[in-house]
């Protein structure tokens, strides 16, 4: 042990043993890009990336909402199973009618796998 610390910090340098940190596993979630532009008549793409964090595996859930109402989206898969230190993809197609509101709209992408449940908002502005 170094001799030139302070005794207090002498007494944090000695290894803990018998002690355990508890890590629960979890996962992130992004998406790219992060916000999105669209024409009337017209279709965009956004990519959800799920990865692993602290080693969790499982089955993911994704649901998407829009808000106000008026775009069509759809999922390229609503389920997928993660692995640990692993990352999944998904493709979220969203198409703007003819007759859409020109303004902003707010996208909320919502995963879950029991309890764990993280959301990411996008921004899509609908411009002429």
């Amino acid at each position: 042990m170094p001799t030139n610390l302070s005794p207090t910090l002498q007494k944090f340098e000695r290894p803990l043993r018998g002690f355990s940190v508890a890590v629960n596993p979890d996962f992130s979630i992004s998406a790219n890009p992060s916000s999105l532009t669209v024409s009337p008549s017209s279709s965009t793409t956004l990519t959800i990336t799920l990865t692993s964090v602290n080693r969790f595996s499982g089955s993911v859930s994704l649901s998407t909402s829009i808000a106000p109402s008026g775009l069509k989206m759809s999922l390229s898969s609503n389920t997928v199973t993660l692995t640990s230190g692993g990352s999944a993809t998904w493709t979220l197609n969203i198409r703007a009618f003819h007759k859409i509101s020109l303004g902003t709209y707010t996208i909320t992408v919502t995963a879950t796998s029991g309890s764990i449940s993280h959301s990411k908002t996008i921004k899509l502005t609908v411009t002429a």
